[in-house]
């Protein structure tokens, strides 16, 4: 990731995480109702689904040649959002990451 990314990063991660703290429980249309509301695009969010315990939901940041991806889970009471960098030729989704 650019280094622009790098401090955009937490911004969207924290945004993101203090708007599903208002959503106790949540099912997978409500995450994606609460990245609408805001305001990431239909097209940069890779449909959050329901797993086990938690919803899992991706968004596709990158822009202008850039490699903004980010990974999360919510139960509504704890999200944990990952960020990292995707390169154009595959969707964020299907990035490997290691821990």
């Amino acid at each position: 990731m650019s280094s622009v990314e790098k401090c955009e990063a937490p911004l969207h991660v924290d945004r993101i995480t203090e708007a599903l703290k208002k959503t106790p429980d949540p099912t997978a249309a409500q995450v994606a109702e609460t990245l609408h509301d805001l305001g990431y695009i239909a097209e940069r969010v890779d449909m959050p689904r329901r797993a086990a315990d938690h919803v899992e939901f991706t968004l596709d940041l990158r822009v202008m040649d850039g490699q903004l991806c980010l990974s999360g889970s919510t139960t509504g009471t704890r999200t944990t959002i990952e960020a990292y960098g995707g390169s154009p030729e595959v969707e964020c989704q299907d990035v490997r990451r290691t821990s």
